[in-house]
């Protein structure tokens, strides 16, 4: 009896020690952790219908991915049809590159055929709108606010859209978990009383 009950507390101690300090997992973003999954977005990986999509880096208002086509397919990266969700608005998806020649000009879609891969640099152009101004999608004033008023996350949606040859749409969504330095509190207090 006492084997089994040592048993049981040796497991219990090793679970909390490896219990995961979400302070200290994720991206550093302006006073934040960002995660997807309660993991650190960067290198987040995931596949849909023989497409493979990798984070790279993120930054206040963008998200590079890798998108490597692994499929007998061609398919195209569609601007138009992918978007973000901040704040319950959805917000339009432009390319670093258009950012830098005239955010209003329309942009084609990036075809990657069978066995091959492109790095996307994803825009928010909403967050970059007036006069160079920024308003960050990964804000730490905005996730404090969410959390003080709901007891929640702050979350941002990234949804990407392939299109194949035969008119098939291929949908990956990719939700990003924005903590704020008054969520950190509360989580670093909950660990120092356990």
């Amino acid at each position: 009896m006492k084997s089994i009950l040592l048993i049981f507390m040796f497991l219990g101690a090793l679970f909390t020690l490896n219990a995961q300090d979400l302070t200290q997992v994720g991206a550093s973003i302006n006073g934040t952790k960002v995660t997807v999954n309660d993991k650190n977005p960067i290198g987040f990986k995931d596949s849909v219908d023989g497409v493979n999509f990798r984070v790279g880096t993120i930054s206040d208002v963008g998200v590079n991915v890798e998108v490597a086509n692994n499929s007998d397919d061609m398919v195209s990266f569609s601007y138009n049809d992918s978007y973000f969700i901040v704040d319950g608005k959805t917000e339009t998806i432009i390319s670093g590159k258009t950012l830098m020649i005239n955010k209003d000009k329309p942009i084609q879609d990036v075809k990657i055929a069978p066995n091959t891969s492109v790095r996307l640099e994803l825009i928010n152009k909403e967050r970059t709108e007036d006069y160079g101004t920024i308003w960050y999608m990964f804000s730490n004033k905005k996730a404090n606010n969410v959390f003080k008023n709901n007891k929640a996350s702050d979350k941002v949606s990234m949804v990407l859209v392939l299109k194949k040859e035969n008119g098939d749409k291929i949908k990956k969504e990719i939700i990003f978990t924005i903590r704020g330095s008054a969520e950190l509190k509360e989580i670093k207090k909950g660990l120092k009383s356990t």
